[in-house]
């Protein structure tokens, strides 16, 4: 597995799959490159995929320094810098959307076209969670995470996923800073500078979502500049998963009404 060094010299593992303009891959909290595993062929058809483990997760390094957002995007980009990637288009997922915003706000000469799913512009202006949906994030078992992830129908029917959702959060409990990665996503706040994004944005939401209140879309899609909005009826937080070829559909084709520009940024 590549590795690229960050800013203050944290390894950061990431791995490639695919050709086609750069499709950067941006996980939640506490989430490593893993968490699109089941997704990635959906965008390898048409793209290179870049997904990553986040400090603190995975094959990444884990400093016992604090977290934030806006170190978690200097990642990326440190990961797009040793991929040899001028530009790539970027999705990032919940506290990955949140790290997709100042990838535009920061670093927008490197990103293409801007997916923000399933997140908020951060606690101090975005629509605050129920404190029964936060306890159960915090505590991080399935069998209280799992309504506000996926529909029961779902959950009953794809085992695997079920499986795969046990492994991770006993992986990550026992080897990921969680605390970290919890503090980082809950201090962010984009508000004042997500007008400065410039980019072409498409907020992405499950209309059932409660760990991300599907309020907060409205508010991302008022605050960033000509951001479109496309809603998954019947999404939870994870509708990556239980609606994949809708939203795979949703996000490849504003990528390709989007294309990468063919001269490439100084």
């Amino acid at each position: 597995m590549p590795t690229a060094h960050s800013v203050d010299g944290t390894s950061i593992a990431y791995e490639s799959l695919g050709d086609g303009e750069p499709l950067l891959l941006v996980a939640g909290q506490a989430c490593g490159g893993q968490w699109w595993s089941p997704l990635r062929a959906h965008y390898a058809v048409n793209h290179r995929v870049i997904t990553f483990d986040h400090r603190g997760t995975g094959a990444s390094g884990k400093p016992v320094t604090p977290y934030t957002t806006p170190l978690f995007a200097a990642d990326a980009v440190a990961v797009l810098d040793h991929a040899g990637i001028t530009r790539a288009h970027v999705v990032g997922h919940s506290m990955g959307g949140r790290v997709a915003q100042w990838l535009g706000v920061t670093y927008g000469a490197r990103v293409g076209a801007l997916v923000l799913a399933a997140t908020t512009p951060g606690n101090a202006h975005g629509v605050a969670r129920d404190p029964v949906v936060n306890a159960a994030l915090v505590k991080g078992r399935v069998d209280t995470l799992l309504p506000y992830l996926v529909s029961e129908r779902f959950a009953k029917t794809h085992p695997d996923y079920v499986l795969n959702l046990t492994r991770a959060l006993q992986y990550s409990a026992k080897h990921h800073r969680t605390a970290q990665h919890y503090q980082a996503s809950e201090g962010h706040d984009a508000w004042d500078s997500l007008s400065t994004i410039s980019n072409p944005t498409l907020i992405l939401h499950g209309q059932f979502d409660q760990i991300n209140r599907v309020e907060n879309a409205a508010l991302l899609q008022g605050q960033i500049p000509n951001a479109q909005a496309h809603y998954i009826a019947g999404g939870r937080h994870s509708f990556f998963h239980e609606f994949s070829d809708e939203s795979a559909r949703a996000v490849l084709a504003f990528l390709q009404d989007h294309p990468l520009p063919s001269i490439p940024v100084a």
